[in-house]
């Protein structure tokens, strides 16, 4: 009776009409026009349980379409984020009773890695609490790995076309809506700036493992179709999302893109490289040839600034920055030898300097992912961590290898170019306490999964 009750669908349709519930609760307490708030709620409400009459696995999809609103990363909770959170909720509450009712799919490593993960996160708060950690920052904390509970609900529906087709639509709108918001913002600050220096401080940091990843699968889809309006719109694409990457002036995912696009090349055939070179080069010489006739002002400003932050990749000589980076990273590593197993839990806070300043300041933030994830989860939860980028790394280059579908090779070459990318980056800008690398890893995650499952099954 109680298995019954609890059915895959009936709870799917029951969280999300609880989820509009909360919702328009939410927004009415926010809002002095209520009136006009409610009959919207309720028709986008109806609207969506009529789709999950028909679609299997609405509620992961929601869960990844409502996560666009916490892109900004603004501190605190803004009035636009609470669907998120709410959501997040009833995911977990989902989660739970999934887990509970033992219907989880629980048949490939990965599976099993990120079923340690999940039951990491509430040990670590726990620890956190324990070592002194604030409650609320404990808590707080676990946002960064919200994303993770996607996986158990992707796993299951990631094997019906129609669910794959949506959730293909829905990460492409949020990828070019991170494409779209940057440039716009980064065009606000350089029609100000005059000098090099104002271009080169001229940055829209944000969300840029995204646009790693939409480059990364523009490049791997330009390499391996074969029509060529698909190559030319590829690469066109590819040169946009490199672009927007070029500008938000972030060093480490300048070099993350760099060995995540290498290793696809090394990976592709000998046709594939000489196709995506020649559309490169053509697309991108006429791109420069276009904006130096009709923006010359502009693009020479922005060549001097992207020139000068560029050069200090090179450099001997550390900025301050990294500087701060580095005795960071060697004030986390001795406290680590100091408690290695069980780490100190997520919310606990050492004491940084702040060089510029010359001030100390009590921090939880570590700049360094792979001391991040030992700190917060320890020795187990760095392990598993990494085991989880590492065998979707390997299962990607053997799904590419044993495919014969174009849209699964280029999936899997973007697996393969963005987890690495990811791997890359994580050592100066902690990808594991940044929400859309984790859920980007986890969709990859439960894709890789699923055809993996699928081709096991196929061959036995």
């Amino acid at each position: 009776m109680i298995t019954t009750f609890f059915s895959s669908k009936n709870l799917e349709n029951s969280i999300l009409i609880v989820f509009f519930t909360l919702v328009c609760v939410a927004l009415i307490s926010f809002s002095e026009s209520y009136f006009y708030v409610v009959p919207i709620l309720f028709a986008v409400g109806l609207l969506a349980y009529f789709f999950s009459t028909i679609v299997d696995g609405f509620l992961p999809l929601l869960f990844i379409l409502v996560s666009v609103t916490i892109l900004e990363n603004s501190p605190g909770i803004q009035p636009i984020e609470i669907p998120f959170y709410l959501i997040s909720g009833i995911v977990i509450l989902y989660v739970f009773i999934e887990l509970v009712t033992g219907r989880f799919l629980i048949e490939t490593n990965l599976d099993r890695l990120f079923l340690c993960l999940l039951l990491l996160l509430p040990i670590g708060v726990a620890i956190g609490i324990i070592n002194g950690a604030a409650p609320y920052l404990a808590v707080g904390e676990t946002t960064y790995f919200f994303g993770v509970l996607a996986y158990f609900p992707l796993r299951k529906h990631l094997n019906k076309k129609q669910f794959e087709l949506i959730l293909t639509s829905i990460i492409g709108l949020i990828i070019a809506y991170v494409l779209i918001r940057n440039i716009l913002n980064y065009r606000q600050l350089i029609v100000q700036a005059i000098l090099s220096w104002q271009a080169e401080k001229a940055r829209v940091a944000a969300n840029e493992v995204i646009l790693m990843i939409g480059a990364l699968f523009c490049l791997s889809s330009a390499a391996l179709t074969k029509v060529r309006v698909k190559q030319l719109f590829f690469t066109a694409s590819f040169v946009l999302f490199l672009g927007g990457l070029i500008l938000t002036q972030s060093r480490g995912y300048w070099l993350a893109f760099a060995f995540g696009a290498f290793l696809i090349f090394y990976s592709i055939n000998r046709s594939g490289k000489l196709r995506i070179l020649l559309t490169f080069l053509l697309l991108s010489s006429s791109s420069i040839i276009i904006a130096n006739i009709f923006f010359s002002d502009f693009l020479n400003v922005i060549l001097n600034g992207l020139l000068e932050r560029f050069s200090s990749i090179g450099s001997t000589k550390l900025d301050i920055s990294l500087q701060e980076r580095v005795l960071e990273s060697e004030t986390v590593f001795k406290m680590m030898l100091n408690n290695p197993i069980a780490g100190y839990g997520f919310g606990y806070t050492y004491t940084k300097k702040i060089l510029f300043y010359s001030f100390f300041e009590e921090t939880s933030y570590v700049h360094n992912g792979y001391l991040a994830i030992w700190l917060k989860l320890g020795l187990l939860g760095l392990i598993t961590n990494l085991s989880i980028w590492i065998l979707s790394i390997r299962n990607s280059i053997k799904l590419y290898r044993t495919s014969t579908v174009e849209k699964t090779q280029i999936i899997s070459l973007t697996i393969l170019g963005s987890v690495f990318g990811i791997m890359v980056v994580n050592m100066t800008s902690p990808q594991v306490l940044t929400f859309e690398s984790t859920l980007f890893v986890t969709i990859f995650c439960a894709y890789v999964s699923s055809r993996m499952e699928k081709q096991t099954k196929i061959e036995a």
